[in-house]
């Protein structure tokens, strides 16, 4: 048996050994060190008032008074080191372990179709060369992808498993995984493996020519029932119509796009259907590709007429009026002193 600390303070193991051998298996490293150094400070601190409250030892209580609030201090300045050497092994701009591109996957009840993606995903960035890292929303699945991904994850160390407890939607999840990507370049895709990840080198090539944003999929040739193919078509002709993205198919998932551009759009449900859009509106460029689709091997879509085109109505006003409202892009112009031959001799005298 065992102390081990909670939200609440100390708690009683039955098995401190298989639970710290658990929690070393399934929690980060810096985690673990956090629960360790909790758990011996709550333990001095525990012996500490089973010491004080003694009555024969009260007079402990005055030797150790000054000394008390160094314990909670040690307590969190462990906890602030630990997570500052996190933030530092980890940092967004190392020169080493930030990745080029980031792929984020928002995944819900996909564990059938999850584990043939990951392995194509893998083969075609690094046939491609490109430093990676692969970021996977688990929307609060209710099958076996939660298990896949922690098990995946430790074999394949560029993906990074995370999952929301109940189902927050696929823009959530792309939003709050954009946000803890670390690559420059954003590549998204669904996680029920029709998109082909052969096309991602292509599409990360044009990117990279640094004249656009955001370069959205084009399926050209699609691989789905006829309610899907009609719902989606329909959207997109209406969303075009409207917000005039010049964009044919922005409900295709495949996109390549910078990381800056994406955090600095407004954040509301469903805007991951107006990325193009919005992306103009804050001055960006965007493009269009043909890319391949693959019809679905397993599980049923979770889209169709209702949530395709009634549901986004209200956004599509929503991002109209952003994109009113907006002035950009509007030209800058820095002012630059003149050089004089003033100047010039002072510049001159000073290097000699």
């Amino acid at each position: 048996m065992g102390w081990s600390h909670n939200c609440y303070g100390l708690s009683y193991h039955n098995d401190p050994v298989n639970h710290w051998l658990s929690l070393v298996q399934s929690e980060p490293w810096w985690f673990v060190l956090d629960s360790l150094g909790d758990m011996v400070c709550d333990s001095v601190l525990h012996c500490y008032h089973q010491v004080c409250s003694t009555v024969l030892q009260r007079i402990v209580r005055w030797w150790l008074f000054a000394s008390f609030p160094l314990f909670p201090f040690l307590k969190y300045s462990l906890r602030t080191l630990i997570y500052s050497l996190h933030r530092f092994l980890f940092r967004e701009g190392g020169d080493v372990i930030q990745p080029l591109v980031s792929v984020v996957i928002p995944a819900h009840n996909e564990a059938q179709n999850l584990a043939t993606l990951l392995d194509e995903l893998d083969l075609s960035l690094q046939a491609a060369g490109y430093a990676h890292e692969i970021l996977v929303m688990d929307d609060g699945s209710s099958d076996e992808s939660w298990s896949l991904l922690g098990s995946r994850a430790e074999q394949q160390p560029t993906l990074r498993p995370m999952r929301h407890q109940r189902s927050a939607g696929q823009s959530t999840s792309i939003w709050q995984a954009v946000h803890l990507a670390r690559g420059e370049w954003i590549i998204t895709l669904d996680g029920d493996g029709q998109n082909d990840p052969a096309d991602i080198p292509v599409l990360l090539e044009r990117a990279l020519k640094d004249d656009v944003t955001l370069v959205a999929g084009h399926r050209i040739q699609r691989h789905d029932d006829w309610v899907k193919r009609f719902s989606s078509r329909l959207a997109n002709r209406v969303r075009g119509a409207l917000l005039k993205d010049n964009t044919p198919d922005t409900g295709c998932a495949l996109k390549v796009f910078r990381r800056d551009a994406f955090v600095r759009l407004p954040y509301f449900d469903h805007m991951h259907r107006f990325l193009p859009a919005l992306i103009l509106s804050q001055g960006g460029s965007c493009v269009s590709m043909p890319v391949s689709h693959r019809p679905r091997q397993a599980g049923q879509s979770h889209y169709g007429i209702k949530n395709r085109l009634w549901a986004g109505l209200l956004d599509i006003s929503g991002v109209m009026w952003l994109r009113y409202r907006s002035r950009l892009p509007a030209e800058v112009v820095e002012h630059t002193a003149i050089e004089t031959p003033f100047t010039v001799r002072q510049s001159v005298a000073e290097n000699d």
